[in-house]
């Protein structure tokens, strides 16, 4: 069963509940309120580390009746990009040369037609770290490249239909790569090694969901995308899914600080981790 119940995330929230453990470790983010996703400023994305992301392609923000504002993928060269290819540095660190990983969104299909990437730290002429998407409507792909090769992950889930929301998350945590679907394992997990880093040892530029050029375009709905510098637990990803604690990292308990940037100037209401 699809939990979508009530509560909606928050709207107009302007900070991140620091005290929660959703963001110990947390990296990127696309916040899923009014003010901090589409208001405010809708041409940028939140990096952890203070740097902004831009859109690219055809993404642009709807109203989604269950979920509020999420982003809309045209099938295109959608993507959200932190980096250039001469400067493979940015971004990355929080990422690669690291052992734990988890990517975690909410997708709503637009089809489930041919390959489609969530999520894809791919560059072509470059190399790729990480692809996590379906190949099917009852495949989840999890691909990951480390320092001990590429190693490829296919779970068998229930079906998936288009225009219907599922939470879906991949972990790695320096040993094994899980796949987890609606706030459960959904498979063993497949042994694994080595740090993260990308096949063609270049540093691939951090272009969030833009794989366009490996096969893999998503069409359809993506919410509250997040990258983790660590594996979260199964319980944590249960928490993610279930209705009473998903929207806990927005919750008004949490401690507003400002993004610093400029020279220390407040450029933004946005809350920031570290």
């Amino acid at each position: 069963m699809i939990v979508l119940n009530r509560p909606r995330p928050p709207v107009g929230a302007t900070f991140i509940n620091r005290r929660s453990r959703q963001a110990r470790g947390l990296v990127f983010l696309t916040p899923p309120t009014t003010n901090m996703g589409m208001t405010d400023n809708p041409t940028t994305h939140l990096n952890m580390y203070g740097q902004n992301g831009i859109i690219t392609g055809g993404f642009s923000w709807v109203i989604d009746k269950d979920f509020g504002p999420v982003l809309n993928h045209d099938g295109s060269n959608d993507g959200i990009w932190f980096g250039s290819v001469g400067g493979y540095g940015n971004g990355y660190s929080q990422i690669d040369g690291k052992t734990a990983i988890t990517l975690s969104a909410w997708i709503n299909p637009g089809t489930l037609v041919g390959n489609q990437a969530f999520f894809g730290k791919f560059w072509a002429g470059a190399g790729a770290t990480f692809i996590f998407g379906c190949s099917s409507s009852t495949n989840i792909v999890w691909r990951l490249w480390t320092s001990a090769g590429e190693t490829e992950k296919n779970t068998t889930v229930p079906t998936m239909v288009a225009g219907q929301w599922y939470h879906v998350a991949v972990t790695y945590n320096g040993a094994q790569m899980s796949t987890y679907f609606n706030g459960r394992e959904a498979s063993a997990p497949t042994a694994k090694a080595g740090t993260i880093s990308d096949a063609g040892g270049l540093g691939v530029p951090l272009d969030l969901f833009n794989i366009n050029s490996f096969g893999w375009p998503f069409t359809g709905k993506i919410h509250d995308p997040r990258v983790y510098a660590r594996a979260l637990g199964p319980g944590e990803i249960a928490e993610l899914y279930d209705p009473r604690t998903r929207w806990e990292l927005y919750s008004p308990s949490g401690l507003y600080v400002p993004q610093l940037a400029g020279g220390g100037v407040v450029t933004r209401s946005y809350g920031y981790i570290f």
